[in-house]
């Protein structure tokens, strides 16, 4: 029988994911299921991706199925809106006056989509001078479906640090592993605090005892060679 999937294992996976009742689908890795269903994006790469379980490096309900299933194995899960997008919340229906829509030259029919002081949300309803605007994510409410493919378990510590550090942001990173310890080169400093959360976080994961994260350094330029000058003829005497 194949291993089950643990807490902390990093594994690779494919999924879709789409909206029970509507069947729309609104987020995948598949490059092909992008196009399918009209979500393909040319600037977004499209491949399978590697997360730790329990890091909370996908959706909620979905980290959770994740625990005790198999590689190399495709699954379809359902998630509760409360381990989705969360529900409906009736404090985020805000009542907007119309002019300030006219003022940025928008016609605010139902549907479209808003931006208010840097707040994205959906026009709900609109007349009498009042527009009701949805400021909900708008995915909440809504149960899911996610179709996902364990690939594989990881197993190397080099790919579990780098795909650690492409998720919160730190790509690029040069990774050098030895033994029970680990280096990790950065082209920018990181504040000691930040090193040091990251470096246990990164030990606790990757199980190793030593986790260094340090600047690299610039290549510096090489020296100019001096020029020897000729030796100055001596004046003849007069």
């Amino acid at each position: 029988m194949a291993e089950k999937i643990k807490n902390n294992d990093f594994i690779e996976i494919d999924y879709t994911g789409k909206d029970r009742e509507s069947g729309i689908v609104f987020d995948t890795t598949k490059e092909d299921v992008a196009k399918q269903n009209g979500l393909y994006n040319p600037k977004v790469t499209y491949r399978s991706i590697i997360v730790c379980v329990g890091e909370k490096q996908v959706i909620p309900g979905l980290d959770k199925e994740l625990e005790g299933k198999e590689a190399s194995k495709t699954y379809s899960v359902e998630i509760s809106p409360e381990d989705g997008f969360g529900k409906k919340n009736a404090k985020l229906l805000r009542i907007i006056p119309a002019h300030v829509f006219k003022k940025q030259k928008l016609n605010p029919v139902p549907g479209l989509q808003v931006n208010v002081d840097g707040a994205i949300g959906l026009v709900k309803t609109a007349g009498g001078g009042r527009v009701i605007v949805d400021f909900n994510h708008p995915l909440s409410g809504k149960t899911l479906v996610y179709e996902v493919e364990i690939k594989r378990l990881v197993t190397d510590n080099k790919e579990k640090i780098q795909s650690f550090l492409d998720i919160i942001g730190m790509k690029g990173a040069e990774i050098e592993v030895s033994g029970d310890s680990a280096k990790i080169k950065l082209k920018m400093a990181l504040p000691d605090e930040i090193r040091q959360k990251l470096s246990e976080k990164l030990q606790e994961l990757v199980k190793l005892k030593k986790i260094e994260f340090v600047k690299e350094k610039k290549a510096s330029s090489s020296p100019k060679k001096e020029t020897k000058k000729a030796p100055e003829k001596a004046s003849s005497p007069e």
